[in-house]
């Protein structure tokens, strides 16, 4: 996820920093980024598991998601059964705050991380 998330934040609008976070299927993410600026896109495809209600998008600044998946890759309490370690985003609306939580080397850790209003979205 981080590496197609720092590949996709090349090409991202530089004042926003905004990529948007699409479910394609049952086991695949979708990452972009539009710079409008100079008309140029980025997309990426990683693995990921859904489960709860699915959404259609949800954005996000790229570079501050970008530094949480640091930290998380950092402290993530690594289990020789399961790699990479196993994050949860708990998404309850595209408007508004996702838990991110994982197990870290101290404990359960959460992150906070607000997310973006896409140019083509309306506030409900």
């Amino acid at each position: 996820f981080l590496k197609a998330l720092q590949q996709t934040l090349k090409l991202t609008d530089k004042k926003t920093r905004a990529v948007a976070l699409i479910r394609t299927a049952e086991d695949r993410l979708k990452i972009t980024a539009v710079d409008a600026e100079f008309t140029a896109e980025s997309t990426r495809y990683t693995e990921a598991r859904f489960s709860g209600e699915p959404f259609e998008a949800i954005g996000f600044n790229g570079k501050m998601l970008s530094e949480a998946f640091s930290v998380i890759l950092k402290y993530a309490e690594v289990n020789p059964k399961r790699s990479p370690p196993h994050i949860t985003f708990q998404i309850t609306r595209p408007n508004r705050a996702v838990v991110i939580d994982f197990d870290s080397k101290f404990g359960k850790a959460l992150i906070l991380q607000m997310p973006l209003m896409l140019p083509n979205e309306t506030d409900p």
